[in-house]
């Protein structure tokens, strides 16, 4: 008989096997016989594995929150703006995750090449964060991510320090561009 939650199934559930289909096509699936557990965590299903580990831990985890006393699975609300550190700039991103031209790389492609060229250049001084919900909410127009947007924004002063959506171009079109880009926003920021 299968394995059920803690005990044998077929004694817990009372369940007898049943053939479904002729005979060139023998599936064997469980009928519920005593339906007073119906009530029970998906109780036609064999939970064995996965399964059987993910609803043990979500069982636990929902009576920690209960004997913490905390209400919701999410245990804090992320605020806006984030705490800001001690000579360290936060930047805030807004791209679009997908490409919409074949040509253009990926919105993720760039913010990689975004990561690392602000690493190269400042170091731990400045990081980044991206398509942040609360961020979003509070720097977009639209609330959202817009098609066709890369848009660079200090967050301790809201500026915008680059705007794919105004110049029409890539950040990294041009390695002279950027060049002059980085030194701009490295005296916006103080960093240099």
């Amino acid at each position: 008989a299968p394995a059920g939650v803690g005990q044998d199934a077929a004694t817990a559930m009372r369940i007898r096997p049943i053939q479904i289909g002729g005979p060139t096509r023998r599936k064997k699936t469980y009928e519920i016989i005593n339906k007073q557990f119906l009530n029970s965590p998906v109780p036609w299903a064999l939970l064995t594995g996965k399964k059987l580990a993910r609803i043990k831990q979500a069982q636990r985890a929902a009576e920690r929150r209960q004997r913490l006393g905390i209400k919701s699975a999410r245990l804090k609300k992320i605020s806006w703006p984030p705490a800001l550190e001690e000579g360290v700039s936060l930047l805030h991103v807004e791209m679009n995750p997908k490409s919409d031209a074949k040509w253009e790389p990926t919105g993720m492609d760039q913010i990689t090449w975004l990561f690392r060229l602000m690493s190269e250049n400042f170091g731990p001084k400045v990081r980044i964060i991206f398509n942040n919900k609360a961020g979003l909410r509070a720097l977009s127009p639209t609330g959202t991510w817009r098609n066709n947007s890369f848009e660079v924004v200090d967050v301790g002063t809201s500026r915008l320090l680059y705007s794919k959506l105004q110049t029409g171009q890539m950040l990294m079109s041009d390695p002279a561009f950027v060049r002059r880009w980085v030194k701009m926003v490295g005296e916006k920021l103080s960093l240099k």
